[in-house]
């Protein structure tokens, strides 16, 4: 029986085959089956008379190999094919549009499925003007095809509108390491797709019915047409973010939400740039190819976020800025923009030149505590003091740590970490005794603000925090002169510092005001500052009980690598603690 010609529904079914195969999602065997039984099926199903031969494995097989030799421009395969195959590699390559509504037509999709796929393409187009909806869209079926055998998906994925599942989906294709793995060609890209369609779906809450979508959204419009409060940035067309506060935002398909202002925002999606391109990304430099600084040292900036070791963000630029540094980093470290989606809203002016002068002046404490608000913001809303006391407190606490750093202290930090350690860090500081002296030069400017910083900590901790022995300071207009800060007893010093060289194990903060009660806690403290005492873990060792961190490490370090080559790449807590026991006894 001589075989009918092939026809373009059944070619486009082939060709969607050729890539599967090609890009190692499925097996080669299983999808020349796969699509055998389909074009066998839809012969019967058209009344076609087949037999054994008709589009069997054999003859499927022979196809791809003519399909391989047109998309390797005429390199390899089999090059005597026909003038349709010729014409439907020629369509996928260059009109994306027209090869899927042909695919959609031989996989009989319904007219939901195709409106949805209709509608997103116009969404996206408005939306990102520089992204290509029918290239960006090819990527879907690969996520829907995924997420339905795992059963993340019970019905198609243009054909659910549920926003939690298509969250799901969003963070399976990014998070799900056998598909990231079958897909590694092309992750980025269907992580991308999987995104935009995810915030399409949140800028639609009800898809269906389709009949208004022309009207939704213009296919001529040139400015985003809203259907609900959100708006997604576009990279490509950045326009004034005044009057605005950022709702969530998404790093390839990873959704975080909610952050609520915009300097927040920029420093978490840093952290995420940084750990995947920390070699890309400039340091001591501008994001821009000229300006001041945007991330290195502290020194010069006026309001430093910690990222990481010795390393900030500068972080008092506008709304606006803060997504043009965006894009500058998304150009550096070569990252797509489809791969970031920020999502933000319209706000009452009021509101953001409430949140400016926060940017401007804001210091905050790490804590597990959502309501936390910065020291700013309770001097500000709390104290009910003027915006220029505000940044005036705020800049002597971060010219006080800048002088932490240059001076090497022992604590060194006060924003962006644990009050105990801002705590500590103040200590530090008023017990220097060249840091007093510049502090009186000020008029009291540091002891001041770190007055108003420890009643701003016992706001935030009512439970209460460790004691600080800061000087009162006096009200009148007059007083220039800072009581001096009683130094360390020399007798104390001596005695606590044989107290912990005695003890190869440390000691606990607890266990040393149990043995030295008759002492208040600021002496203790001042003590244990003159006597360098080194705190690890909460206990406290004498300087000559502990050696080197750099070789601690190290030695770490050989111990993990050690195990993760006998064990293929795998080690447990139990095995570590063993093994690290061992080499890191001799430190203590």
């Amino acid at each position: 029986m001589r075989q009918p010609n092939w026809e373009q529904c059944e070619a486009v079914l082939l060709i969607e085959a050729y890539w599967k195969i090609k890009e190692n999602r499925s097996s080669r065997r299983t999808d020349i089956a796969e699509v055998s039984d389909v074009l066998r099926a839809r012969a019967t199903s058209l009344g076609i008379m087949i037999d054994d031969t008709y589009r069997n494995e054999n003859g499927i097989s022979m196809r791809l190999g003519e399909l391989e030799y047109l998309f390797s421009s005429d390199v390899i395969g089999l090059k005597n094919t026909s003038d349709l195959f010729r014409q439907m590699v020629k369509l996928y390559k260059n009109d994306c549009s027209g090869f899927e509504k042909i695919l959609m037509e031989a996989k009989g999709m319904n007219d939901i499925q195709e409106k949805t796929r209709q509608q997103f393409c116009e969404w996206l187009a408005v939306k990102a003007p520089k992204v290509q909806p029918d290239f960006l869209y090819r990527f879907l079926p690969i996520a829907e095809e995924f997420c339905l055998k795992i059963k993340v998906l019970s019905a198609p994925l243009l054909e659910t509108t549920d926003e939690a599942i298509i969250k799901r989906v969003a963070k399976t294709v990014s998070q799900n390491k056998i598909f990231k793995i079958k897909n590694k060609k092309q992750i980025n890209n269907i992580i991308s797709a999987a995104n935009w369609y995810y915030a399409f779906v949140r800028d639609f809450p009800t898809i269906t019915p389709f009949e208004e979508s022309a009207k939704a959204i213009p296919a001529e419009s040139t400015t985003p047409t809203e259907t609900s409060n959100n708006r997604i940035v576009d990279f490509g067309n950045m326009t004034s973010l005044a009057y605005t506060r950022p709702v969530a935002f998404a790093y390839r398909g990873v959704r975080e939400e909610p952050v609520s202002n915009w300097t927040e925002l920029y420093v978490k999606l840093f952290q995420r740039f940084y750990t995947d391109h920390a070699d890309s990304i400039p340091i001591g430099q501008s994001f821009y190819k000229s300006g001041r600084p945007d991330f290195g040292t502290a020194n010069g900036m006026t309001a430093p976020k910690h990222i990481i070791d010795d390393y900030y963000l500068e972080t008092n630029i506008s709304a606006t800025d803060i997504v043009k540094k965006i894009a500058a980093l998304l150009d550096v470290c070569d990252i797509s923009s489809g791969d970031v989606v920020i999502e933000y809203q319209q706000k009452k002016p009021s509101d953001e030149a409430h949140d400016r002068a926060q940017s401007k002046t804001g210091t905050s404490i790490a804590s597990g505590n959502d309501s936390d608000i910065t020291f700013s913001e309770w001097l500000k809303n709390i104290e009910k003091m003027a915006d220029g006391t505000c940044r005036s407190y705020v800049s002597a606490l971060n010219k006080a740590e800048v002088y932490a750093r240059e001076h090497n202290l022992h604590s060194r930090n006060i924003s962006g970490v644990d009050s105990e350690e801002a705590l500590s860090t103040v200590s530090c500081l008023m017990a220097d005794e060249d840091f007093r002296r510049i502090n009186q030069d000020q008029h009291n400017r540091f002891s001041a603000a770190f007055q108003k910083f420890v009643k701003y900590l016992s706001y935030l901790h009512p439970d209460g925090i460790d004691a600080v022995d800061i000087p009162a300071i006096s009200t009148g207009e007059k007083a220039k002169v800072e009581p001096r800060i009683e130094a360390a007893s020399s007798e104390l010093t001596n005695e606590l510092s044989a107290f912990l060289n005695a003890s190869n194990a440390g000691i606990s903060k607890e266990d040393i005001l149990t043995h030295f009660s008759t002492y208040s806690i600021q002496q203790v403290n001042r003590a244990l500052l003159a006597c360098h005492a080194v705190k690890v873990l909460k206990k406290y060792y004498h300087k000559e009980n502990i050696s080197y961190y750099d070789e601690r490490a190290n030695i770490l370090l050989d111990v993990l690598t050690k195990q993760f080559v006998a064990n293929g790449g795998y080690t447990s807590a139990q095995q570590l603690d063993n093994d690290a026991h061992l080499r890191l006894d001799v430190f203590f």
